[in-house]
């Protein structure tokens, strides 16, 4: 396993949901769903610039960077969507449910690059 590889799978099944966990902490309310509605929109668009950076031949390592800050807009819409739905359980079952399946969701991108690299070589 490549050393990208290797970072790709620690931040992916380790930071993901590490990330998620600590987000999944504050009070879920409009300011907190907003705040989170605007770094999912600035990292998006962190990404894209990157994108576009590597595209015409810039130094700066765009396509590793694009690809991090796509994974942390993942993380961030899945926490925005989690806390917004957080109010609707009234049961802490519920809630719980919705957690667990925050957390696996973080993951999801890991399959996807998996399966890229699967379908290239």
């Amino acid at each position: 396993m490549t050393a990208e590889l290797l970072i790709g799978y620690a931040s992916t099944f380790v930071g993901g949901p590490a990330l998620y966990s600590v987000l999944m902490r504050l009070k879920g309310g409009l300011w907190a769903v907003l705040i989170l509605a605007g770094l999912v929109i600035a990292t998006a668009g962190i990404a894209l610039s990157q994108m576009r950076h590597s595209l015409t031949g810039s130094a700066t390592p765009g396509p590793l960077v694009a690809l991090f800050f796509i994974w942390l807009s993942w993380v961030l819409a899945v926490s925005m969507v989690a806390l917004s739905f957080r109010s609707r359980f009234t049961t802490h079952r519920g809630k719980r449910r919705l957690f667990l399946a925050g957390l696996l969701a973080t993951t999801l991108p890991w399959f996807g690059l998996a399966t890229a690299r699967m379908m290239a070589t």
